[in-house]
């Protein structure tokens, strides 16, 4: 799906737009991810005003904890970052049975850290898939 996607007809701009729907959110995450699609994490940090202030690219972390961890401490290192969204970049296997727990372990670690974890996304090249903690919404 996004292999096709070319230039988004509107981009929030860095440090003044806000993010404000899913669409926004793609076309923010459209910038970092590589073609074609091999496995990766795009992480968005926002403001509080739901500004972008950072987009970050990881190679697949071994574990949900060990990136959630990572981003949390990136966060620290600035006082504007409140919330975060991620993109899992999965080719082949684009759901895994563990996604809502990890989902819901992630979203814990952030609010124990202040931060929002406002989305998490896993992009297939069969589409766009929301994770959420309940298991009966993915």
């Amino acid at each position: 799906m996004l292999d096709t996607i070319t230039t988004p007809l509107r981009l929030p701009r860095a440090h003044l737009d806000p993010i404000s729907t899913h669409q926004d959110m793609l076309a923010v995450f459209s910038l970092a991810i590589r073609r074609p699609l091999r496995s990766e994490v795009v992480a968005l940090l926002m403001d509080s005003k739901q500004r972008g202030i950072g987009l970050l690219s990881f190679d697949t972390p071994t574990s949900c904890s060990a990136l959630i961890d990572q981003l949390i401490g990136l966060c620290s290192t600035t006082d504007v970052a409140t919330s975060i969204a991620i993109a899992s970049v999965r080719p082949i296997d684009p759901l895994q049975s563990t996604d809502a727990a990890d989902f819901h372990q992630m979203q814990q670690h952030c609010q124990r850290a202040g931060i929002k974890l406002r989305q998490w996304i896993v992009i297939s090249r069969g589409g766009v898939h929301h994770i959420s903690a309940r298991a009966g919404e993915l």
